[in-house]
């Protein structure tokens, strides 16, 4: 999924509040009136660093999916570990030290592995090879399709599922 949201789509910011897991506010985001223009501002997202707009392209759905699911009972898994024992783990995958971890909602720590993975030089690379293909709409559902660079470096198709949430397309 975090692939996906990378490659399909950033939506506005659900509120303008801070932090919650219906959005938060935020992101540099903007009303993606087509699942193309969902993917074009997106990219954008991505260029800036903006993981926080990075995490306004996917669903409220999807979001409470993580927030809520099996990924944030292995956060607060985590969260139980001694901080020396933990330090290499938080720093290494999600840019942050064991303290500030600890302290962090599950948003926030999903907002800091999307930044985590905006300043990624493999990531940079394969998102500024990633052309748009098609979409096909139906409803309030796109099925779309983009390029990206394989591991062999042919480009292959890669598939998103957007919905559209308040007039904005977002990743599902």
């Amino acid at each position: 999924l975090l692939a996906m949201a990378v490659l399909a789509g950033c939506g506005k910011s659900d509120s303008s509040g801070g932090g919650s897991s219906s959005g938060g506010g935020g992101g540099g985001a903007t009303v993606a009136k087509t699942p193309e223009d969902a993917w074009k501002d997106m990219r954008k997202c991505f260029e800036n660093g903006d993981g926080k707009g990075l995490w306004n392209c996917i669903s409220s759905a999807s979001r409470k999916e993580m927030t809520e699911g099996d990924g944030a009972k292995q956060f607060d898994g985590l969260k139980q570990m001694e901080d020396d024992k933990l330090e290499p783990i938080t720093k290494e995958n999600f840019g942050m030290g064991a303290a500030e971890f600890k302290k962090a909602s599950v948003e926030q720590v999903m907002i800091a592995i999307f930044t985590k993975l905006t300043k990624d030089p493999k990531e940079k690379e394969k998102m500024s090879k990633t052309t748009w293909k098609s979409c096909e709409i139906k409803g309030e559902m796109a099925y779309c399709v983009t390029l990206e660079p394989g591991d062999d470096g042919k480009q292959q198709e890669d598939y998103a599922v957007l919905v559209k949430e308040d007039g904005t397309w977002k990743v599902n």
